[in-house]
C-alpha cells in the first residue's frame, strides 16, 4: 500500500512535469520569463507532490519533490531550480512537523546536485543526456535523501528507514529517469523544431532572392512557389498562378523553329532525372518571346520518393545581343584586315600563323588552313633566305622595332619570287602578336634587272648616256636601239631594228605618231611624256626627248632620248590612289591622329566624332599639349614625344582623364613621322578597359571565393591535368600549388587509383554524366588515409563544349569514425541498460534478502518469546544489518568503479605487517569454522617492504580471505606472497568446495554465484570478485585463479612489484597510557543517539566519558582540561570535525584522536588522515573494531 501510494504520488509529478514542453515552446527557458515559469511550474508540482503524500506519521511525509526540483535545476539551470526549491521549502515549512528539518534539508540537496549535473552539463556541452546521468542523478539524491533521515527523531527513525528505503533507492531514481526522459525528449523536439524554423527561414530567404528565376510545382505539374524573378519573366504573379498547373500557364518555343516544345517540368515528372536546354523562347503572360535557357530537376523526400520538381531559368537576351556585337566586331575585323593591299600575315613570337587575310592567299596560291599554325619555312624559296636572320627579325619586331626586310617566297604552283616584308608588333585577340605585310616586288626586281644591264652596256657603248636611245627615220623605222630601250621594252634589238616604231606604241596612240613626226620635223624638238607598248603587252611610261638630226646618208632622222618612267609614274599613281585610300580608312577608323612637332604643339588633326576632343580641331591647330590638356597628361606626351624622335621607335601608351564628367581611357600609338614631328593615333579604350576592371574584379573575386571554400578544391582540362586548385587542396596534399598545376593524375596517384579515375573522368568528358558524387578511400603522400565524398562535374570552354572539369573534396573521415563509435556506443549503451537491469533486479533481491529478516525479526521482538530467542532474534538481526552494509558498500563500490576514476594512495608500506594484521582479523572468524588459518611469508626471501596502495591490496585480499572462510567447510586456509621476476603474488588457497570449471570464466561477473554455493545456501551477493578484479586493474595487476571442484581454489593477486621509496618513516609520538582504566575520552557526537551507543560501549571500561556536541564545544573542553583520547565525529555543527581536530593537535600534538565517520569513502578517509587522525573508524561501529583498535594504542 506504502508503494502505490509513493507511485499514485510520482504519477502525478510525471503528468505535471510534462507541462514544461508546453511552456518551454511559447516562453524561451533562456530567457527570464522562461527560467520563471518553469520554476513556478515545477514548484507548483512540489505542492501538488506534497498535498497528496505518503504520510508515515504527523509531520514526516514523503513525496516526490527531491525528484521535481533535481530535475528543474538539472534542466533550466540555477534560477528555475532555486524558484521551484523555495516554494517547495515554504511550503514545507508552512507544514511543519518533526520531519521538517529533513524536508527541508532534502529539498536544498537535490538542488545543489541538479545545480552540479546542470554545471556539469553546461561545461561539457551535453546535449544528450544518457540514461545513466539520470539514474547516477537519482542515486545521489536519495541516498543524501537516506542519509538524511539521521535527522529524524530516534523514535522513527529506524522505522522510517525499514518502511520507505527500499522504495527511495529502488523507485525514486527510476522515476527520476522517467521524468528526465520525458523532459530530455521535449527538449530536444523543441531544438529541432527551432532548427526546422531557421531552415525554412533560410530556404524562403535564398528562393526568394536568388538572380535566376524558380518555380517549383508538385508530383502533378501544379505550381507550388514561384520567386520574383520568375514573375518578372512570365509576367504572372505567384499568387496568381499557385496550385495552376504549369502547362496550363506557360509555353515554351524552339527558337529557331518556333514550334511550341515540351514543357521542361513535364518531362523531369515523367522522366524522375534532371533534364537542361541551352536556348529556348518563353511565351510570357502579354505573348511575348523571351530568350531563356534553363534546367530542371525533380524534388525527393527523405525516402526517396519524388515529391515535386523545380526550374531555374534564365533571361537571354542581353547575352544573345553581345553575341551578335561580338559577331558584327568579327566581320569588321575581317573586312578591314582583307582591305590591306597586299599580303598580310598575323603570327605569334614563334612564328606561327594565327591569320592571313585573302592578299596572302592570292598571293601564294594555298587556302588560309594551310597557313595557320605553320612557320614560314614552308612558303620560303630554298636556298634563298637566311632563315635564322627570319627568327632574328621576329624578335625584333617584338621588341617595338619596325622590320624590313626582303625574301623570296615559293608559290603553290612552284614559282619563285620576291617580296618585301614589313614587321610591326600588334595584340591579336589580347594575344601579343606581330603583323607582316608582304608585297610582291617581281616587277620592281626586274626592272631593277634590267637597269643594271642598260647601264653596263651604257658604260661600255654609251658613257654619257644612262637612257634608252633609238633612232628613226622620218617614216618611223626604227634604225638602232640601245640595250637600256631594248630593256625597257623587252625586247631584243633585232626584234626592234627594222621595225615601224609603231611597234612599241600602243594603238590608242599610233595616230599620233605622224603629227609627233611633224611637229619635231617643224620645230627640230620634241619634249613629251608617252606610254609606250612593251613586248607582252606592258605598257612603259617614258619621258622623250626627241631632235630632229642628220643621218650619215644625209637624209634627217630622228633621236630619241627614252627615260623609262612606269615606276615613277606608278608609285605616284599608288601614292594618290594611297593616300585617297588612307584618307577613306581613316574617316572610317573611330581613332583620333594628330600630328605634333617637337614641342608638342599640334600641327594637324583628324577626328570623325568632335565630341572626343577636349577642344574642337580647328582650336587646337598651333596650340601645345600643355594649352590643351592636364599638367600630369601634357608631362607625359611632351616625354613621349622627345622618346619618340630620339629612338625613332613605335611608342604605344595608355593614359586616362576626366572628359563631359566621366574618367575615360585611351591608347596612344605614337609613331615619327619627320625629322621634327610625330604622329599620334588615340583610340578610345573606356568600354575595353572597364570590361578589364570587372573581368579583373570577378577574377579575383571567384579566387577569393575559391580561397575560401574550406573545402579541397581542382579543376583540370579534359587531359587530365591540373588547371589550378585552392589553398585547401595544396594543404591536404602537402605540396605547393605550382607544383601541382600542369600535373596529370599519374603524377599525383598511384597506377591503378589513377587509372580508374581516368575513367571516371572521362564519363564527364564523354557527356555521359553531369556530376558524379563518389566515396572515396584517398591515400595522402605523407601515408595518411582519409574517406573522402569526391564531386566532380564538367565546365565548359569558349565554344560551349566540355573544357575540363571541377571537383571537390569532402573529408569524411570524422563522420565515419562517428558512425562507427555510435554503432559502438549504441551497442555498449544496449548492452549497459541490459546489466542495469539485470543490477537493480539482482540489488533488489540481495537488499530485499536481509531486509525481510531485519524486518521480520524485529517484529517478532515485541511478541512474547523467551529471552534467549530474543537474544537469538538480535543476533539475526545484527548479522543480516552487517549483510546489508556490505551490499551498500559493495554497490558503492561497482559505482565508483564504473563513474570514476578512483586515484591510487600509493605509500610505503611493511608487506609482513599486513599479512600479520590480515591474520589477527580473520583468525577468530576462522577458528569458529574449525579451520586452521595459515600464514606464510618465507617465500618472499628478503622482501619486507614495498611501495603500492595498501588500502586497495587489503581490501582486494580481506575479500579473498572472507570468501574463502565462507566456502570453506574444513581443512585449513594458507596465504602470503611471493617473488617472481619483476612482479608480487598475494595469494589465498582453501580447501573448500572448489570451483567447476564450466564456471570460472564466470566467477568475476557481477552477481554471479556458483550453484554449489546456492545449493549449499552460502550467503553472498556475487559482487566481491569483480570489485576485487576492477581494484586489481586499477593498480595494472590481475587475479588469476586456479580450482578443483571438492578440492578447494586459488586465488592469487599479482602485481608489478615497486620498490620501497623512502628508507624510514616517522612515527607518530602517541601519549603513553598503560591500561584502558586509567582513560580520559572525549567523545565529540552531535547525535545523542550515536552518542548513548559509544558511552554503553565504553562505560566501565575506562575513567572517564565527556561528551561535546560540536566541534567547537570539543576544542574548548579540551582546552580547558586535556583528554587521553578523542573520538571525533567529521560532521558537526559551528565546526566540523576535519577543523576541530587540526586546532586540537596544534595546542596537543600528543593526543591521540580517532575519527568516526559515516563517510566509507577513501577520500574522505585519507582526509581525515590528513587532519592528524591516527585512525578511522566507520560507521556502524562494531564493538570489536572500536576495543580492538583502543587496544592497539593502549594495551
Amino acid at each position: 500500500m506504502i508503494i502505490l501510494d509513493l507511485i499514485y504520488n510520482l504519477s502525478v509529478l510525471v503528468a505535471i512535469s510534462a507541462l514544461s514542453g508546453f511552456i518551454n515552446q511559447r516562453f524561451d527557458r533562456n530567457l527570464v520569463s522562461g527560467k520563471v515559469l518553469q520554476g513556478l511550474l515545477f514548484g507548483s508540482a512540489t505542492i501538488v507532490g506534497m498535498m497528496y503524500p505518503f504520510v508515515f506519521t504527523d509531520g514526516i511525509i514523503f513525496d516526490g519533490r527531491s525528484i521535481v526540483i533535481s530535475l528543474a535545476a538539472l534542466f533550466f539551470g540555477p534560477v528555475s531550480g532555486a524558484i521551484s526549491a523555495i516554494i517547495a521549502a515554504s511550503y514545507r515549512l508552512y507544514l511543519g512537523g518533526s520531519g521538517m528539518l529533513m524536508g527541508s534539508l532534502v529539498i536544498f540537496t537535490s538542488f545543489s546536485i541538479g545545480w552540479a549535473f546542470h554545471t556539469y552539463r553546461t561545461r561539457k556541452r551535453i546535449s544528450h543526456i544518457k540514461v545513466w546521468v539520470f539514474l547516477l542523478m537519482g542515486i545521489l539524491v536519495h541516498v543524501v535523501m537516506i542519509a538524511l533521515m539521521l535527522t529524524l527523531p530516534s523514535a522513527v527513525r529506524h522505522d522510517t528507514f525499514q518502511l520507505i528505503g527500499f522504495t527511495v533507492l529502488g523507485i525514486y531514481p527510476l522515476v527520476t529517469v522517467i521524468i528526465g526522459k520525458v523532459l530530455l525528449d521535449q527538449e530536444l523536439n523543441s531544438s529541432l523544431f527551432k532548427q526546422l524554423s531557421e531552415s525554412e527561414k533560410l530556404y524562403r530567404t535564398t528562393f526568394y532572392s536568388i538572380g535566376d528565376g524558380v518555380i517549383t510545382t508538385d508530383i502533378h505539374g501544379n505550381i507550388n512557389q514561384m520567386n520574383p524573378v520568375a514573375e518578372k519573366l512570365t509576367g504572372f504573379s505567384e499568387i496568381g498562378v499557385v496550385g495552376k498547373n504549369l502547362k496550363s500557364i506557360i509555353r515554351f518555343v524552339d527558337e529557331i523553329s518556333l514550334q511550341e516544345i515540351e514543357n521542361p517540368l513535364q518531362l523531369v515528372l515523367e522522366k524522375k532525372e534532371k533534364v537542361s536546354f541551352d536556348a529556348f523562347l518563353l511565351i510570357d503572360a502579354n505573348g511575348n518571346k523571351i530568350p531563356v535557357a534553363d534546367s530542371a530537376a525533380p524534388i525527393f523526400d527523405n525516402d526517396s520518393k519524388m515529391i515535386g520538381a523545380v526550374m531555374v531559368f534564365r533571361d537571354r537576351a542581353n547575352e544573345l545581343e553581345r553575341q551578335k556585337q561580338a559577331m558584327r566586331s568579327a566581320k569588321s575585323y575581317r573586312s578591314l584586315f582583307n582591305s590591306i593591299k597586299g599580303a598580310a600575315y598575323v603570327q605569334d613570337r614563334n612564328g606561327l600563323f594565327l591569320d592571313v587575310n585573302d592578299g596572302a592567299i592570292a598571293l601564294y596560291g594555298y587556302p588560309r588552313e594551310r597557313f595557320i599554325g605553320h612557320t614560314p619555312e614552308f612558303l620560303s624559296a630554298p636556298g634563298y633566305n637566311d632563315l635564322e636572320e627570319l627568327k632574328k627579325n621576329i624578335d625584333a619586331a617584338f621588341n617595338d622595332k619596325v622590320v624590313q626586310f626582303e625574301f623570296w617566297g615559293k608559290r603553290s604552283n612552284g614559282e619563285i619570287f620576291p617580296k618585301e616584308v614589313n614587321l610591326f608588333r600588334t595584340i591579336y585577340f589580347d594575344q601579343e602578336a606581330i603583323i607582316a605585310i608582304a608585297q610582291d616586288i617581281t616587277e620592281r626586281k626586274n626592272a631593277e634587272n634590267a637597269l643594271r644591264i642598260s647601264e653596263e652596256r651604257y658604260r661600255s657603248l654609251f658613257e654619257s648616256s644612262p637612257v634608252g636611245i633609238i633612232l628613226e627615220d622620218l617614216e618611223g623605222n626604227i634604225l638602232e636601239v640601245n640595250q637600256t630601250l631594248c630593256n625597257d621594252f623587252g625586247y631584243k634589238a633585232e626584234d626592234l631594228i627594222g621595225k615601224n616604231i609603231e611597234i612599241i606604241v600602243p594603238e590608242k596612240f599610233r595616230p599620233q605618231v605622224r603629227q609627233n613626226i611633224e611637229a619635231i620635223v617643224q620645230n627640230k624638238v620634241l619634249y613629251s611624256r608617252v606610254e609606250s607598248l612593251a613586248q607582252n603587252n606592258r605598257i612603259n611610261i617614258s619621258e622623250l626627248i626627241e631632235t630632229l638630226v642628220t643621218l650619215p646618208d644625209g637624209r634627217h632622222g630622228i633621236l630619241s632620248i627614252s627615260k623609262d618612267i612606269t615606276d615613277q609614274v606608278l608609285a605616284e599613281r599608288t601614292l594618290i590612289k594611297s593616300e585617297s585610300r588612307n584618307r577613306a580608312i581613316i574617316s572610317a577608323i573611330p581613332d583620333i591622329f594628330f600630328r605634333m612637332d617637337k614641342d608638342g604643339r599640334f600641327i594637324d588633326c583628324v577626328a570623325q566624332d568632335q565630341s572626343l576632343l577636349l577642344v574642337s580641331s580647328e582650336e587646337l591647330i598651333d596650340k601645345t599639349c600643355f594649352d590643351v590638356l592636364p599638367p600630369a597628361l601634357a608631362k607625359l606626351t611632351k616625354d613621349k614625344i622627345a622618346a619618340t624622335l630620339a629612338e625613332d621607335v613605335l611608342l604605344q601608351y595608355e593614359y586616362s582623364l576626366y572628359h563631359n564628367e566621366k574618367q575615360r581611357w585611351y591608347d596612344a600609338r605614337m609613331v615619327k613621322s619627320g625629322d621634327e614631328e610625330v604622329l599620334v593615333i588615340v583610340r578610345d579604350i573606356t568600354n575595353k578597359k572597364e570590361a578589364e576592371i570587372e573581368i579583373q574584379q570577378q577574377s579575383k573575386f571567384i579566387e577569393t571565393l575559391l580561397e575560401s571554400i574550406p573545402n579541397p578544391l581542382f579543376y583540370m582540362d579534359r587531359n587530365g591535368a591540373y588547371l589550378g586548385v585552392n589553398k585547401a587542396f595544396a594543404d591536404l596534399f602537402g605540396f605547393k600549388r605550382e607544383d601541382i598545376i600542369g600535373r596529370s593524375l599519374h603524377d599525383m596517384d598511384d597506377y591503378e587509383i589513377a587509372r580508374r579515375n581516368i575513367a571516371s573522368d572521362q564519363r564527364i568528358f564523354d557527356g555521359k554524366d553531369k556530376i558524379q558524387t563518389l566515396e572515396r578511400e584517398l591515400k595522402l603522400p605523407s601515408g595518411e588515409t582519409k574517406s573522402v565524398i569526391l564531386t566532380k562535374s564538367p565546365f565548359p570552354d569558349t565554344n560551349g563544349n566540355i573544357g575540363g572539369l571541377i571537383g571537390m573534396i569532402v573529408d569524411i573521415s570524422a563522420r565515419k569514425k562517428m558512425e562507427l563509435d555510435l554503432t559502438l556506443a549504441r551497442n555498449k549503451a544496449e548492452e549497459s541498460d541490459r546489466l542495469k537491469t539485470s543490477f537493480l533486479n539482482n540489488l533488489n533481491h540481495e537488499i530485499r534478502t536481509p531486509l525481510n529478516a531485519i524486518v521480520g525479526f524485529s517484529d517478532l521482538l515485541f511478541d512474547d518469546y523467551t529471552e534467549p530467542e530474543k537474544h537469538n532474534f538480535v543476533e539475526i538481526i545484527n548479522n543480516n544489518a552487517e549483510q546489508l552494509l556490505k551490499i551498500i558498500d559493495d554497490v558503492l563500490a561497482v559505482s565508483r568503479l564504473d563513474s570514476e576514476k578512483i586515484p591510487l594512495e600509493n605509500k610505503d608500506f611493511s608487506l609482513n605487517q599486513l599479512f600479520h594484521d590480515l591474520f589477527q582479523t580473520f583468525y577468530q572468524k576462522a577458528a569458529e569454522k574449525n579451520i586452521v588459518l595459515l600464514s606464510d611469508t618465507d617465500q618472499a626471501k628478503d622482501v619486507f617492504e614495498m611501495y603500492g596502495d595498501k588500502g586497495k591490496i587489503r581490501q582486494i585480499l580481506s575479500g579473498l580471505i572472507s570468501n574463502a572462510i565462507k566456502y570453506t567447510l574444513e581443512g585449513q586456509i594458507k596465504i602470503g606472497y611471493y617473488m617472481q621476476d619483476a612482479t608480487i603474488s598475494f595469494y589465498v588457497q582453501d580447501t573448500g568446495i572448489g570451483i567447476p570449471p564450466n564456471e570460472q570464466p564466470h566467477v568475476f561477473e557481477r552477481f554471479f554465484r556458483g550453484n554449489e554455493s546456492q545449493l549449499r545456501a552460502i550467503r553472498g551477493n556475487g559482487l566481491g570478485l569483480s570489485i576485487a578484479q576492477g581494484l586489481a586493474g586499477l593498480m595494472h595487476g590481475t587475479i588469476e585463479l586456479e580450482s578443483e571442484s571438492n578440492k578447494g581454489s586459488l586465488f592469487s593477486l599479482v602485481l608489478p612489484y615497486v620498490a620501497p621509496q623512502s628508507t624510514k618513516t616517522e612515527a607518530k609520538s602517541i601519549k603513553n597510557i598503560v591500561s584502558l582504566e586509567n582513560l580520559r575520552v572525549l567523545v565529540a557526537e552531535d547525535e545523542h543517539d550515536n552518542f548513548e551507543y559509544i558511552l554503553m560501549l565504553l562505560n566501565g571500561k575506562v575513567k572517564e566519558i565527556v561528551h561535546a556536541k560540536t566541534g567547537l564545544e570539543a576544542v574548548r573542553l579540551n582546552k580547558e582540561n586535556p583528554f587521553d583520547l578523542v573520538l571525533m565525529d567529521i560532521k558537526m555543527p559551528e565546526m566540523d570535525g576535519f577543523e576541530a581536530t587540526r586546532i586540537i593537535l596544534k595546542d596537543f600534538p600528543e593526543i591521540p584522536v580517532i575519527a568516526q565517520t559515516a563517510y566509507s569513502q577513501p577520500k574522505e578517509i585519507q582526509k581525515a588522515i590528513d587532519a592528524g587522525c591516527i585512525n578511522c573508524l566507520i560507521k556502524p561501529i562494531e564493538k570489536e573494531k572500536l576495543f580492538n583498535t583502543l587496544s592497539e594504542l593502549f594495551d
